[in-house]
This record gives structure tokens, sequence and C-alpha cells, in this order.
């Protein structure tokens, strides 16, 4: 039977056949199918990162921006055309988020439960119940900000800035699978150092893009199911998936006798020794 990239995202799962066809019949390295493979699961991913972080995000965010009054930096200092002490506050609970005072009447965070306050010099962000953290106005990425600029930043999260992670999210992706293919392509050849003649580096590295599958196709899954864990581990559970999978799939491919092939230019010969 022939096989083709369409069939790999299911039959890379469990199918010696189709890892031997990949051996004997695909050509090349094989190192754009994982380009492909990603392209197609991170539409999923991006759209679910939209829907459950960024819409909701900007849902909770939109409230706040209506209250954001022009606020003006020049030569370092801070200017907000509105009388102070100016409170944004949770439109639900009436909770202050945010205070500008730059008259000297509020200088801390102290007996607020503000998460920011602008002061005329300075921008104090608390990172904890007793950890303040003071910015000089002057380093602030902005010179003028009202509630239209607010509304513009709101906007890049209710949809285009998730169309521009996309292209983001699916290169660092592969460029991580690419590097993971390479290595276990070592790993490979040197599990089947006995046996080189069967095997070369194109072989070897189309391999192990085919047994990327399961770990990308698994990684999806969790995502768009909600599962979180730390990076590196989402790293090092799919190299181990991968790696445990290019086992099985050269298992398959040496199980083949010498008269079910003959040698070619990407794969010099399966017979046995």
């Amino acid at each position: 039977m022939d096989y083709s990239l369409l069939h790999a995202p299911l039959l890379a799962f469990y199918s010696k056949p189709f890892y031997r066809a990949v051996a004997r019949h695909w050509r090349g390295s094989g190192v754009l199918y994982p380009l492909l493979l990603l392209a197609v699961c991170a539409i999923p991913v991006s759209v679910a990162i939209q829907v459950r972080v960024f819409r909701p995000l900007a849902a909770r965010l939109s409230p706040l921006v209506a209250q954001v009054p022009p606020i003006t930096i020049a030569g370092g200092e801070v200017s907000v055309e509105a009388d102070q002490p100016y409170f944004i506050r949770d439109a639900r609970t009436a909770r202050p988020i945010a205070i500008l005072d730059t008259t000297g009447t509020i200088t801390s965070l102290q007996g607020t439960d503000a998460l920011l306050l602008l002061t005329r010099t300075r921008l104090l962000v608390r990172q904890g119940a007793d950890d303040v953290v003071a910015h000089d106005a002057s380093v602030l990425p902005f010179r003028r900000v009202d509630r239209d600029l607010a509304s513009g930043w709101l906007w890049w999260l209710k949809g285009p800035l998730a169309l521009l992670l996309y292209p983001v999210f699916l290169l660092l992706s592969y460029l991580y699978f690419l590097a993971q293919g390479i290595v276990c392509t070592g790993v490979g050849l040197l599990l089947v150092r006995k046996r080189r003649w069967q095997f070369n580096y194109h072989t070897m590295m189309r391999l192990s893009s085919t047994a990327t599958t399961p770990a990308v196709v698994l990684a999806t899954l969790a995502l768009l199911a909600g599962m979180s864990a730390p990076l590196p581990a989402w790293l090092l559970l799919c190299f181990a998936i991968t790696l445990g999978y290019l086992c099985y799939a050269v298992r398959a491919a040496t199980e083949l006798r010498g008269s079910d092939l003959g040698a070619s230019p990407d794969m010099p010969s399966f017979t046995p020794s």
C-alpha cells in the first residue's frame, strides 16, 4: 500500500507498515513534514488562545480602558488631564486598579489594593503583597496615552494579535522539532550502529520526522483540553515520545526480509546480516 502525508497523523501512532513505507518509498530527509504538521496543529491552538485568553482579557480590560484620561509624559514628568487623585476602578467590584496622582497627595501603594500608582515622576507597580517596584516615568514606553489609543491596543487583543502570534508560534515550534529531529537522528544512528549498512542519515532523519507526529498531535490535544505545564516539561515529554516512536519505527523497518526491499539511493539495503 502507498502511504502519503495524509496518512501520517493517524498511522504514525501504531502502524509498522507505515514506517516501513517511510523508510522504503519516501525520499529526502523529511524536514518539511513537521512544518506542515505544525502549521495545521497551530491553527486550533491559536483559536483556543484567542477564545480562552485574549478575548476574556479584552472583555475585562475594556471597562478599565474606558476610564483612561489623557496622560502625557514630557521631560520625564507626567501630567494627567483629570481631577486628581484619579482612580481607575474594577467595574464589578469598584476596587481601585490604578491611581493617577501627580499632585503628591498619594505617594505610595500602602493602604490601598491598587496595582498601579502613577505619580509625577514614577510608576509604582505592585508585584506581591509586600513587593512594589518603581519605574522612572522617563523610561515608560509611551509619551502620550488616552482612551482612544488604549482602545487601539485593546483592539489588537480582540483578534489581530492571535493572527500575528501564529507565525511566531509556528516558527519557534518548528525550530524546536527540527533540532529535536536532528538529535533523535543521531541517537537513532547510534542505536543501529551494528546495522549502519541498512540506514543512512536521510533515512533516519525521515523516520525521526514522522516519529514526531504522536508528540505533536498529543501536545495539541492536551493544549486544546486546557492542560498546562512548565515549558521544559512539555519539551522533555515531546522528546521522550518522539524518541520512543523512533525506536518503534526502526524496529518496524528492520523486521523486513531481504526479499522485501531492494537497494535504493536513499536506502542502501535491507538485506539481513
